[in-house]
């Protein structure tokens, strides 16, 4: 079982190929955020997932989830596709998808974008109770 968070954390994932292994990333994350408000572990968990399935619905691999808890918990997501950026409210597999984004919106403080050589990092910050 984890801890409570204290101080600067950065932990990572690497997602294999396949299937998304979304039911062990929420455990990965509710383990990593042990003590922490429910909420906060809530929405960590639902950011997560979203950022994750994107990542195998729309790019290419390799893929990693990277969690940070320093003063707020940040999420980024790393796959090998950096020009395929998100697009808010459409998606390329039907007319009844693409709200992920929009969701992962809502629910941060703040999120982002990082090109980087050969990939892109999509990341959210999530605000902690006080």
């Amino acid at each position: 079982m984890g801890q409570p968070v204290n101080g600067d954390v950065q932990l990572s994932l690497e997602l294999d190929e396949g299937t998304p292994a979304l039911r062990a990333i929420r455990a990965w994350i509710a383990d990593v955020l042990v003590g922490e408000d429910e909420d906060l572990v809530q929405d960590a968990a639902l950011v997560a997932t979203e950022l994750v399935s994107n990542a195998y619905d729309h790019a290419a691999g390799p893929r990693t989830v990277r969690l940070e808890c320093k003063p707020h918990v940040r999420i980024t997501v790393e796959d090998g596709s950096p020009e395929r950026m998100p697009v808010m409210g459409r998606s390329r597999l039907g007319e009844d998808r693409g709200r992920g984004m929009i969701l992962v919106q809502s629910i941060g403080r703040s999120w982002g974008v990082e090109r980087r050589a050969g990939a892109k990092a999509v990341w959210v910050e999530l605000a902690c109770p006080a």
